[in-house]
């Protein structure tokens, strides 16, 4: 089993993009594998997340959240990665990890599944004080 969450910017991105922020996370012990009904698997010691780049996610947000996303945003989402979490402990600290790379390039958010809409600022506040999205 895993938690999820969706990490949104107004970054066109490309999975080519996508590719070198996972290689950012690199070091001795991670794994990164590309498969084919999955855009990447990320794997360090026996910590874990799924990435995935969606087309055409923005369209299926919830119309209620848009206002709030687009405010905390600062523009309107083009790129929806939605990140799978797994339960192993220390797995959030990958997802966390992986967030912060991408935020240091392009502006994003990241919603959570209780609904919480996390900044780009909080994002890189989470990662100093080791905390995870879903606490």
């Amino acid at each position: 089993m895993s938690n999820s969450a969706v990490l949104l910017s107004t970054h066109q991105l490309t999975r080519e993009e996508l590719f070198e922020v996972m290689e950012g996370m690199r070091q001795p012990g991670t794994d990164i594998d590309p498969e084919d009904v999955l855009d990447a698997r990320i794997s360090r010691d026996d910590k874990y997340i799924w990435v995935f780049l969606y087309d055409a996610g923005v369209e299926e947000l919830p119309e209620e959240d848009m206002p709030h996303i687009d405010e905390v945003l600062g523009g309107i989402p083009q790129s929806v990665v939605e990140i799978e979490i797994s339960r192993q402990p220390g797995s959030e600290g990958l997802a966390v990890e992986f967030a912060c790379l991408f935020a240091e390039r392009w502006p994003c958010v990241v919603s959570s599944l209780s609904g919480k809409i996390i900044s780009r600022q909080e994002l890189f506040e989470l990662r100093r004080s080791g905390k995870g999205f879903l606490e």
